[in-house]
């Protein structure tokens, strides 16, 4: 399957992590203009992200729901921009969960037109263009 799995050892003190071992980030990632991103039962911001994932903190598999290597999910984008605010909905493929330092990081499974717009607007800090182009439509 692809798929890493490093167990706790009482002897060697290791952590809990799981990691397809194909996954090799395509688009860069960055820490400014967060994005909030609900996966299952919680809300996260950003550690970081680009057009091809992102990664959060603080996620609790059993409280937000078990999310291992290799799932699929859906996810709800949310950009908050001044007074304004943009959602989507996008599927990602886990690509990484850290039990112990309590990471996720995921990859977007093929963006729609209007997510992928949001997300290069926000990432280039063209929001307002965005707004332009959608008010046009």
């Amino acid at each position: 399957r692809g798929e890493d799995r490093l167990s706790p050892s009482e002897s060697t003190g290791m952590r809990t992590v799981t990691t397809l071992r194909q996954e090799r980030r395509r688009d860069r990632r960055v820490k400014i203009r967060p994005i909030t991103l609900k996966i299952g039962a919680g809300s996260f911001t950003t550690n970081d992200w680009g057009l091809g994932g992102f990664c959060v903190d603080r996620y609790i598999g059993e409280r937000h729901g078990v999310l291992r290597a290799g799932d699929l999910f859906t996810v709800r984008i949310t950009i908050h921009n001044g007074r304004d605010t943009h959602e989507e909905i996008a599927d990602a493929r886990v690509t990484r969960v850290d039990d112990t330092i309590r990471t996720l990081a995921a990859t977007f499974i093929e963006l729609e037109d209007s997510t992928m717009d949001l997300l290069e607007a926000w990432l280039s800090g063209r929001m307002s263009r965005l707004a332009k182009r959608r008010a046009a439509r």
